[in-house]
């Protein structure tokens, strides 16, 4: 990383929901997947600092929190990108770097074979496969080569013949016993806390001991050797896949959302509940806070020309950089004064702001979501009822539900009833999914 601090280069404003993922494709163009049903295709205009949407790509019927780009090879003349997320199907959609002659926003084709959100896509150009994780506790392999052998999986294979190729699932990675919400490469990270490795015939080779809370996000370092992963307890572990040991970075003081190492210099960055997204060195004694004006800070990514991407529930994407020809000028931090980056000693949201969230933030450990029994007993023949605090200063909102139902379904239901927005519908439903109430 530049001995120069980040700051602000340009804010991007399309979507009408929040960000929750960005994929760089080069340091010209950027995905966005958002929860208002849409993948955004931005291009750089000319040599400037600022960006325009080229393509909105529609076809989910769901909101979409994960995003990969699938090159061109032998089986495919066609660039893909691919998306997902609550529809339960990744969708493919063409790709072209010439802004002349972009694609149908509609999608091309898609794979099916998840039974819930699907959270996180790895893309292997090393061995041309695409790796999906979700809710439903398991992650996936998908490939033209399994497609081309005539080895679809019998009981669920799904296979696509378009413009994208023909796809099918060639593995079915299992043994999570909660939410898989992030993979890299053939690594998976849970809910349930654990680190699993598989090889190419789909066994897991290592399960990594258990981890003090759930995996958000995954992210492998140059060498392959270490990975770093991001836990709702606010900090960043970086685990050694040979002898398992690890090393803590205290990066936030909440939730971490997404991780993701500069494949170029093993530098990290870290986005999280805490309104920040943080910048440590790879040697870890710089340690960089960029603050935002919204409570989630739900991806960040490096471009390949140092530039750092990010998003959150403002809706808005940001682009961070050390270069001075890219940094912001003055209507630009005029219009977006939260945007500028603080150090570590300085990084704080004002007064002002923290007063405007009204959100308690759920935690595992039930700050914020109390049982109605102090115990945490069922009652009233299986039914479970929690109180969710929403406002320190008003009476707690009841949530009842049956021990079986869906614990999505029951936080979607409780926040259109509520008129809760998608950010507390998605903290009703990470608590419900990872707490121990049952």
């Amino acid at each position: 990383m530049s001995s120069n601090s980040y700051e602000l280069s340009t804010v991007l404003r399309a979507h009408s929901d929040d960000v929750k993922c960005v994929f760089p494709v080069n340091s010209d163009c950027i995905l966005s997947a958002s929860r208002d049903r849409t993948v955004a295709v931005w291009q750089r205009e000319g040599i400037s600092k600022e960006f325009q949407v080229k393509r909105l790509l529609t076809g989910h019927d769901g909101y979409v929190n994960s995003l990969e780009f699938v090159p061109a090879d032998d089986d495919c003349q066609f660039d893909l990108i691919a998306s997902a997320g609550n529809s339960n199907i990744i969708l493919f959609h063409l790709f072209d770097v010439d802004p002349a002659t972009y694609p149908s926003a509609e999608p091309v084709d898609g794979l099916v074979g998840h039974h819930a959100n699907i959270c996180a896509l790895s893309y292997s150009r090393k061995h041309s496969k695409l790796v999906s994780a979700s809710w439903d506790c398991a992650a996936r392999v998908w490939s033209r080569e399994v497609a081309r052998k005539g080895g679809v999986e019998k009981a669920e294979g799904q296979r696509v013949k378009s413009k994208a190729g023909e796809w099918g699932c060639e593995l079915v990675l299992s043994g999570h016993e909660a939410a898989v919400w992030g993979v890299a490469v053939l690594e998976g990270g849970s809910a349930d806390r654990t680190l699993r490795m598989y090889d190419l015939e789909g066994t897991c080779v290592r399960k990594f001991a258990a981890l003090p809370d759930a995996i958000r996000s995954i992210s492998c370092f140059p060498d392959f050797l270490n990975v770093a992963v991001a836990l709702n307890d606010g900090t960043i572990r970086i685990i050694n896949v040979d002898d398992e040991s690890s090393k803590t970075l205290e990066n936030h003081t909440d939730y971490v959302y997404h991780v993701a190492v500069n494949q170029q210099n093993g530098d990290i960055i870290s986005s999280g509940e805490d309104h920040t997204v943080a910048v440590r060195t790879n040697d870890e004694q710089t340690l960089q806070k960029l603050v935002h004006p919204c409570q989630s800070v739900w991806c960040c990514a490096w471009m390949p020309n140092g530039d750092i991407v990010s998003a959150g529930s403002d809706n808005a994407i940001r682009i961070w950089t050390t270069s001075e020809e890219r940094k912001a000028e003055g209507e630009m931090l005029q219009v977006s004064p939260w945007s500028i980056n603080r150090n570590s000693e300085g990084g704080q949201v004002s007064d002002s702001h923290l007063a405007s969230t009204l959100w308690r933030d759920l935690t595992r450990d039930g700050r914020g979501a109390r049982p109605g029994k102090e115990d945490g007993e069922n009652v009233d023949g299986g039914d479970i009822v929690l109180d969710i605090m929403l406002e320190d200063d008003k009476a707690p909102l009841q949530l009842r539900f049956s021990k079986d139902s869906d614990r999505r379904e029951v936080a979607e239901t409780f926040g259109r009833e509520h008129g809760l927005t998608g950010e507390e519908v998605e903290k009703v439903a990470a608590f419900l999914i990872d707490s121990s109430v049952n």
